[in-house]
């Protein structure tokens, strides 16, 4: 014996509204998927809110049976399958699958510069919060340990200076200066 439900769902566009009756006039139609759990199934719900729909309701679900019968009007031995439908109430499971397919968040992968921007971001907050709560804390200082490249770059001319005996010209940079010192010391 081997069972699987059909699915009825009226799904709708936009808020639900109702008449002074109770009628629902907002646009909406009926949908029946089967097999419940299904491929169809899975992928209808998956891509639902993507279709511009923006609620589901179960209105009915049907257990439909298949029994393997023997079949008298043909060869002995012959064996047919009977189907029975019956209606039967909303699992938990199905009701759970339809509420979960609108309150979905998809979740896209961040890029570097996104993810250095939401941090910052989160920073300022905490930051306001302090500010806020009149917290006297200062902010926290970050330690700078690059090297001063000026101290570097004075040091390097001081040297320059020396093995030469003249000073290097104003425009020329750190690794410029190093290589001609880096010359004379071979020599």
């Amino acid at each position: 014996m081997n069972k699987q439900y059909s699915v009825k769902l009226k799904i709708f566009k936009g808020r639900k509204s109702y008449d002074e009756k109770g009628n629902m006039i907002s646009p909406n139609q009926s949908v029946e998927i089967t097999p419940f759990g299904g491929l169809e199934w899975n992928n209808y719900l998956a891509n639902i809110s993507l279709l511009g729909y923006t609620g589901a309701e179960v209105t009915e679900v049907t257990e439909i049976s298949y029994n393997k019968v023997q079949d008298n009007t043909k060869k002995e031995g012959e064996m047919k399958i009977e189907t029975t439908y019956k209606v039967v109430e909303a699992s938990k499971d199905i009701l759970e699958a339809v509420k979960n397919a609108f309150n979905k968040k998809v979740e896209k992968a961040l890029t570097p510069e996104q993810k250095e921007l939401a941090d910052l971001k989160a920073e300022m907050k905490e930051m306001r919060e302090a500010m806020k709560s009149g917290s006297k804390t200062p902010a926290k200082k970050v330690e700078d340990n690059t090297p001063n490249i000026n101290e570097e770059l004075d040091a390097a001319r001081d040297k320059y200076t020396k093995l030469y005996e003249k000073k290097p010209h104003h425009l020329w940079k750190l690794e410029k200066i190093n290589s001609f010192i880096a010359e004379k010391e071979k020599v």
